[in-house]
């Protein structure tokens, strides 16, 4: 979340929930503060990491 804060994207105040529309090829590390259970599933199929905060 740090990258998107950095980039302008979000403020300190905002919240990020991950979505899972599309699909994941590789194994990504995401860290959000919430995540919808087709992104969970999605991202932790293709061997990757979630992390809420």
């Amino acid at each position: 979340m740090e990258e998107l804060r950095q980039a302008g994207y979000i403020n300190r105040k905002q919240l990020v929930k991950v979505l899972g529309e599309g699909s994941v090829q590789r194994a990504l590390q995401v860290e959000a503060n919430a995540f919808s259970k087709s992104a969970e599933k999605a991202i932790t199929e293709a061997g990757g990491t979630i992390s809420k905060i």
